[in-house]
């Protein structure tokens, strides 16, 4: 019996640990990457149809090597994250069953539930805190990556020159999509500059800032300068109030002043138009006006069906029969109450809570950026849909997994 046990000698046993440390490093930093290449490819690839298979052919390799991890590592980590994502996609499959248009329908369920699905991998994949803050560097750098790209697009000196003199954004992805996109991008350069002392990355604030002011879009704006406020009060708020006061005076200062440029003259028209809509001078601008009508509809389909909604992506049916127009609501909250009712409202919302309840409790730096994102994406939501984008589903998975990290610390720590 003995002569068929293989002896395997201590020095050969640490050369095998030492080839899986190696073998599994480069298959992290490989991942890492194609998350970094899926993020761009998001950016850049997902909003024309001539391109998406670009994003969909990273996307499948991203998968790949998530689902790779996980077998490897034998174990699949269900969580709370599971259980929200889970009631989303399930619900969006029910109102399937009374949806005006059920083939609409089934289409933005079959979305929601790649989303869900592609996230959750993600949610398993970042089993530790290291891999977390390397996530949010990726995706950090895919919103560099969109600046260097709409650069190219557009042209430098073509920009900053004064030439371009229409919003721009509409040759890569939504307007108002591409200036959140940068103004989120801004916020984070914001962080890292202001919280980790990466002074470098001040530069690339301003020019991120610059670049989401080219589209003119008024959520960029608010989600900038909201998102700014919350990054001064939360590094500040222990100290002085005079302090944390002259810190948000000079930061808005500065805003202020570069949106005062003349190639900035769209975006401050644009906001002048929305403040007149509330003012009731008269002066507001078609956008704002078709918008608000967009609200009425919705609130008024909601207050019809409140528990159930009418199916997901069925505002549109609505909207078309009410003005011929056949598109979105423009905000996500009405969309959600139209299409899924209460409860996919506050099966979708329900996540914000609980990932707000949970960061602000831990409180550290991370958490700080973590609900800065997220309050980024709730802003935006009065203007856009968010409830099919893929960044929302990817900050979702990061914020469960860094929460779940941080209570499993918790829970060691106590034994």
């Amino acid at each position: 019996m003995l002569n068929n046990v293989r002896i395997i000698s201590g020095s050969t046993l640490l050369a095998r640990r030492r080839e899986d440390l190696f073998r599994w490093s480069l298959v992290e930093k490989l991942t890492m990457f194609m998350f970094l290449m899926y993020m761009i490819s998001y950016h850049i690839f997902s909003f024309k149809a001539q391109s998406l298979i670009i994003s969909e052919v990273i996307l499948l390799t991203l998968s790949g090597l998530f689902i790779f991890y996980i077998l490897e590592r034998s174990r699949l980590i269900f969580g709370r994250y599971m259980w929200f994502i889970s009631l989303l996609f399930i619900w969006a499959i029910i109102t399937y069953f009374w949806a005006p248009e059920s083939q609409i329908t089934y289409s933005k369920v079959i979305a929601v539930g790649q989303l869900c699905l592609v996230s959750y991998l993600i949610y398993n994949y970042l089993d530790d805190k290291v891999k977390v803050e390397k996530s949010l560097m990726m995706v950090f750098y895919s919103y560099i990556g969109l600046a260097i790209y709409t650069i190219y697009v557009y042209g430098f000196i073509n920009l900053f020159s004064g030439s371009v003199t229409q919003r721009i954004g509409s040759d890569i992805s939504q307007i108002n999509i591409l200036g959140m996109s940068l103004s989120i991008g801004a916020l984070m350069s914001f962080y890292y500059a202001f919280y980790l002392r990466k002074y470098i990355y001040y530069a690339a604030c301003i020019f991120l800032i610059l670049l989401s002011a080219f589209t003119a879009s008024r959520k960029a704006l608010v989600v900038l300068l909201l998102g700014l406020l919350y990054l001064l009060f939360m590094k500040n708020k222990s100290k002085k109030i005079i302090r944390t006061f002259l810190l948000i005076v000079t930061v808005g200062t500065v805003v202020y002043f570069i949106l005062q440029l003349p190639m900035f003259d769209t975006l401050m028209l644009r906001m002048t138009e929305f403040f007149d809509f509330f003012s009731n001078d008269g002066g507001a601008d078609n956008s704002t006006i078709e918008r608000s009508n967009m609200i009425s509809l919705g609130w008024d389909l909601f207050m019809k069906r409140p528990l159930t909604g009418y199916g997901y992506d069925s505002f549109r049916y609505f909207l078309a029969k009410d003005t011929g127009r056949y598109t979105y609501s423009h905000n996500n909250f009405i969309e959600m109450l139209v299409n899924g009712g209460i409860i996919a409202f506050l099966s979708y919302y329900g996540m914000y809570v609980y990932c707000f309840i949970k960061l602000f409790r831990i409180s550290d730096t991370t958490s700080i950026l973590l609900v800065t994102l997220l309050l980024a994406q709730l802003i935006g939501d009065f203007a856009v849909v968010s409830y099919y984008s893929k960044i929302t589903y990817v900050f979702f998975a990061i914020c469960f997994a860094y929460i779940r990290l941080n209570d499993k610390e918790k829970i060691n720590k106590s034994v």
